[in-house]
């Protein structure tokens, strides 16, 4: 089997399996929404901590994926195994180091560079939304843990499955990481 096609297989997987978490987190977080007795600034932030991964998988899979390409198909060693290593290390890396690459992902990919050089009056509202998605993606792993543990039909697999799935796709950028 060519690397390609395994790095292929390996990027549909963590598509997926991400894919599968969010919808998991995205259905507990309408009831959450849907609950009276939860509090407003509760319910904000849980749907938030939603858009942030929506916005970070982008993020992460547009800055990852052009570097992964790159390895593969003109000049580098398979990005193989450290995309791996990030899926097995994902929660750990997340937790140390994570809110800043996946809010920094996020805000990349709303406000790329070019952008904010084209018009430099964006450079304080990326670097506003840099420091609120840093905010939000510290509080994104007990947030996403609570959300999942008050669930009428909580499962301790779910639990499992969406705080590590959801950290999947910043593996994505681990060869451009080691590169560096």
């Amino acid at each position: 089997m060519s690397v390609a096609l395994k790095f292929w297989m390996l990027v549909t997987l963590i598509c997926g399996a991400f894919a599968v978490a969010e919808y998991l987190y995205a259905c507990e977080t309408i009831r959450v929404y849907r609950h009276h007795a939860r509090p407003v600034l509760y319910k904000i932030a849980a749907i938030l901590v939603l858009i942030v991964d929506c916005l970070g998988f982008l993020g992460c899979m547009n800055e990852g994926m052009s570097d992964c390409i790159y390895y593969i198909y003109v000049w580098g060693p398979s990005p193989i195994a450290p995309i791996c290593i990030g899926l097995l290390l994902g929660p750990v890396f997340m937790l140390v180091l994570g809110p800043l690459t996946l809010g920094g992902a996020g805000v990349v990919f709303l406000l790329p560079d070019s952008l904010c050089d084209a018009m430099p009056t964006l450079w304080p509202l990326r670097q506003s939304l840099v420091i609120l998605f840093l905010v939000i993606s510290l509080i994104a792993p007990i947030l996403r843990a609570a959300v999942i543990c008050q669930a009428p039909h909580r499962k301790w697999w779910k639990v499992v499955f969406v705080f590590y799935v959801t950290y999947w796709p910043v593996a994505l950028m681990v060869p451009d990481m080691l590169g560096r």
